[in-house]
């Protein structure tokens, strides 16, 4: 017995493949093995071959059995997702659009929630397939594009391609030719590139059915026999299916309907030979079609009589069969008959939202009208044609991408703006970056704030023992704690400078800070002078640094081998100046911003750090003086020299013991 793997990768190969008899083979092998894991891939291989039989009852039945196993996997042996999509695919075939969508939508959240990967990609390309279909272009547009973004992350080229194909066919359809062999281009150029000639027939068609939407049926029938060579040389006989359908729908196109039967005889027998049910059904009522304009009335009726059920469970094969026997019932008079046959069949078509299909469908209309001979009902199709066809393929169609391209546009372009934002405030403060967003020149001057400067003592000492990434978790963990408490005070941080750090305590606006209560209230807060805010918050910082230690007094923060590792333990110790004044406040730069504040101010708030002592807080006079009475002590230190400003009487700050 072979073992699960080799089973399942044989799987994938048989599904390239096409071939349902290897499915069915597989399917018995996997039922050997008895498992949850092996029951659940061998009801989802049974499905896989039931749909290629064109039955879908039997598929959703498999289908259904293989999701409950797979739901009682664990997560990493659950493809749930996987057969979800299975389920919408026979959903797709079997026209019910709204449910295909809604278990995609499903399939497309169990594989993101996997990563972004091909299968999700996948997933996000059948619902644009299905919006393609209903000719919701905006919409398909939309899905056909997140899918070629998958694919780009990915680097799959192939679903690269198939993305360009499917984008440069929704602007075919929308009438935008031009647009579309862009895509279509691209699309053959992606493929010549990455030596994947074997497949070229894709993008050929694709480029073919634009010519034949221009009318060009020469160019087109000339690519297309290209395309159907590429097939039948590397034995792809599904492409050679659709291709020779194709030839013949594009003979019928200009009404060479002799010529179009042996195509589609060919295309039938195609599908018949590889079992594609839906392939079959789509040839069949080609044929029939193309039997009954080039006047082979009896063999059309005959091929309709005997192969109904076929095309029946087909939504687009299903509803044709209709319209081609009104045109038989007309023929013998039934015009009645004809008209309600027809009316059902544009219903159909409405219901499923088929909207190519009730284009057509109302035009047949229209000309039953004028055979006959009611004017009213013939004006009235006529208008109807008109507003579907406009809406498909005309300016309608066309306005309708542009709006969702514009749409897009925006969209990209508020991210881009967003993004720039997010940058913008990590890299100034709130207040700041709001400013420089509305297109504001920052040079502010203000009156009185209270200036920071720190110092941590022993850290070039310290960083000489330590490494790279150690140096900076270490700033790191210092520097968010101040930055926690400067926020706390309402304290803007200015700046770090290797192991110095610099904040400003502006002069508050009178009822200028609000807080939400837990009852959703906002009450405002009392506002602070400058120096208070900034006493309090030098007195926290001490407090905080007092409870760090260095990370070479501790065992677990010691590099190996390095000196000075010792298990008792020893606090940081920082020096910390203040000085309040005038400062003037600004951005500076403008690829790189920085916010900055100097002036004289500054500079002595710098002098006071350097010249102080570990462990102390250092104040000029004039924040002495300013600072009103508090949980502190000022202390006189009493006249020093400092460097460039000659001598200054200074304080200590010192919390009540």
């Amino acid at each position: 017995m072979r073992d699960l793997d080799s089973i399942k990768s044989d799987m994938k190969s048989a599904m390239r493949r096409q071939s349902s008899i290897s499915l069915e083979d597989l399917a018995v092998e996997f039922e050997e093995h008895g498992t949850t894991d092996a029951l659940a891939w061998a009801n989802n291989a049974r499905g896989t071959a039931a749909i290629r039989r064109g039955d879908n009852a039997e598929a959703l039945l498999q289908f259904e059995r293989a999701l409950g196993f797979f739901q009682c996997l664990p997560p990493d042996k659950n493809d749930e997702a996987s057969v979800l999509s299975n389920i919408a695919m026979v959903h797709t075939r079997m026209g019910d659009y709204a449910k295909a969508l809604e278990v995609f939508h499903r399939s497309l959240q169990g594989h993101l929630s996997r990563g972004a990967g091909e299968n999700a990609a996948n997933v996000t390309m059948n619902i644009g397939g299905i919006h393609y279909y209903q000719a919701e272009y905006p919409l398909a547009l939309e899905f056909f594009e997140r899918a070629l973004s998958l694919y780009e992350k990915n680097g799959i080229v192939g679903g690269i391609a198939s993305s360009l194909g499917n984008i440069g066919s929704v602007y075919t359809m929308a009438g935008d030719l031009a647009k579309g062999l862009e895509y279509f281009h691209r699309q053959i150029d992606l493929y010549e590139q990455n030596n994947m000639t074997s497949i070229l027939h894709e993008p050929l068609v694709n480029v073919a059915t634009t010519h034949m939407r221009a009318k060009e049926f020469d160019t087109s029938l000339t690519l297309l026999h290209q395309a159907l060579d590429i097939a039948v040389e590397h034995n792809e006989r599904h492409a050679e299916q659709h291709i020779a359908h194709s030839i013949g729908d594009t003979l019928a196109a200009r009404s060479s309907h002799a010529d179009a039967v042996p195509w589609f005889r060919r295309a039938l027998d195609v599908a018949r030979s590889i079992d594609a049910a839906a392939g079959i059904a789509q040839s069949m009522i080609g044929l029939i079609s193309a039997l009954y304009h080039s006047g082979e009335v009896d063999e059309a009726r005959q091929l309709l009589d005997d192969h109904d059920d076929i095309m029946k469970p087909y939504p687009v094969p299903g509803t044709y069969r209709k319209v081609v026997r009104s045109l038989l019932l007309r023929d013998v008079g039934a015009v009645d008959e004809a008209h309600a046959l027809l009316t059902e069949a544009l219903q159909e078509a409405t219901d499923r939202n088929l909207r190519s299909e009730m284009v057509d469908i109302t035009k047949d209309l229209r000309e039953l009208a004028h055979h006959m001979r009611d004017l009213d009902l013939y004006v009235e199709y006529n208008e109807r044609y008109q507003r579907l066809a406009d809406e498909l393929h005309g300016a309608e169609a066309t306005r309708r991408l542009g709006l969702q391209q514009k749409d897009r546009e925006i969209a990209l372009e508020r991210a881009r703006i967003q993004k720039q934002l997010d940058v913008l405030y990590a890299a100034l403060p709130e207040h700041i970056a709001q400013r420089v967003s509305r297109g504001e020149v920052v040079h502010d001057h203000h009156d009185n704030a209270a200036v920071i400067f720190l110092d941590i003592v022993g850290f070039t000492t310290l960083s000489s023992q330590l490494d790279a990434s150690g140096v900076v978790l270490f700033l790191e963990s210092i520097f968010r704690e101040l930055d926690a408490i400067c926020e706390r005070h309402n304290i803007t941080p200015i700046k770090t400078i290797g192991d110095s750090y610099m904040a400003v305590a502006f002069e508050e606006q009178p009822n200028s800070r609000t807080t939400e209560q837990p009852n959703g209230r906002i009450t405002e807060q009392p506002s602070f002078g400058c120096e208070l805010r900034a006493a309090n918050a030098a007195l926290d910082i001490l407090s905080a640094i007092s409870r760090m230690v260095s990370p070479l007094s501790s065992p677990e923060g010691s590099p190996e081998g390095s000196p000075g590792g010792s298990p008792e333990g020893s606090p940081l110790q920082v020096r910390i100046g203040m000085n309040s004044g005038p400062v003037t406040a600004g951005v500076l730069g403008t690829k790189r911003l920085q916010f900055d504040v100097w002036g004289d101010t500054v500079n002595v708030a710098s002098r006071l750090e350097s010249s102080g002592e570990s462990g102390k807080i250092q104040m000029s006079e004039a924040f002495a003086t300013s600072l009103a009475p508090g949980a502190w002590n000022v202390a006189l230190r009493g006249e020093i020299e400092l460097k460039g400003k000659g001598r200054m009487t200074t304080y200590w700050l010192e919390a009540n013991t």
